[in-house]
């Protein structure tokens, strides 16, 4: 039987390829050198015993820890199966090319705001249900709640990744943020980094905390990452991060800071927004 597969990434540098099954689903596998052959073997896999050998599941994803034999020898594969809700989630996991932007607060009312928009509710609905108790998170504090990362596997404590967001759905990225924000950005980054402690032993100067901007989800969160976490660096290139001690600092001196801000950013060239900042070149 024939399925339509396409390959949307090669990622060599962790090891693995992200795959578009059928325009519905995502599949993220991961392990050196995996070909098409392998990956398709592993989808067929998770089509026949939907159910087993799932390590985490939200209402947006389900992640699995496969075997397969292949001359003689078991190998080990984490995948990640995606619903994508969109055609913008699909391009986010392209190889695409990436160009620097500066966002004036001008760009950001005329281009950025309108796009956030036209942003289906349902793409967040899994961030809701986190919030609402449907589906458990990590930890729940006063005003927000941790989740894991799904690049984490949640087995190795050394390599820890989570998302922290905010309960309050009015506040998109670090462009809402104002002064009276602060209790709860100091709230999260102190009772986070307790937690991360108790469960892993890393200390404080073992996570690095930031906010991306612009965010993968319009509906505010925090990273915590391990800093031996292998792809930390390719996550968060120039256009990107922007850590959280340097958010509270900037709000600190300015309530407007980042409503007045001129921000660079990095757009690929598959995303919606990248023609409307191209041309303002």
């Amino acid at each position: 039987m024939t399925e339509n597969i396409i390959v949307l990434n090669d990622l060599k540098d962790s090891k693995g390829i992200t795959l578009l099954k059928d325009e519905k689903s995502i599949f993220c596998i991961v392990k050196s050198q995996i070909g098409i052959d392998e990956a398709n073997e592993l989808i067929q896999l998770i089509k026949k015993e939907p159910n087993k050998d799932i390590i985490t599941q939200t209402i947006s994803s389900i992640k699995y820890n496969k075997l397969i034999k292949l001359n003689n020898q078991q190998t080990s594969y984490e995948i990640n199966v995606m619903k994508p809700q969109n055609i913008q989630e699909i391009n986010k996991y392209k190889k695409q090319q990436y160009e620097l932007f500066l966002e004036t607060p001008e760009l950001y009312q005329q281009y950025t705001l309108p796009y956030i928009s036209t942003i289906p509710s349902s793409t967040l609905q899994w961030i809701n249900d986190y919030s609402n108790d449907i589906t458990k998170p990590l930890l729940k504090g006063d005003g927000f709640f941790l989740v894991p990362d799904v690049k984490w596997n949640m087995k190795d404590m050394n390599l820890f990744y989570g998302i922290c967001f905010s309960k309050d759905p009015s506040i998109l990225s670090i462009r809402s943020l104002r002064q009276c924000h602060l209790p709860l950005l100091k709230r999260m980054r102190f009772e986070v980094l307790k937690y991360i402690n108790s469960i892993t032993g890393l200390k404080e100067e073992e996570i690095v905390i930031y906010c991306h901007y612009h965010p993968s989800f319009w509906h505010f969160h925090v990273h915590f990452t391990s800093i031996n976490f292998p792809t930390l660096a390719r996550n968060n290139s120039i256009g990107k991060a922007i850590l959280l001690d340097t958010i509270i600092q900037n709000i600190e001196l300015d309530d407007l800071y980042y409503s007045k801000a001129s921000i660079m950013i990095s757009i690929g060239t598959a995303h919606q927004l990248y023609d409307k900042f191209n041309q303002t070149k």
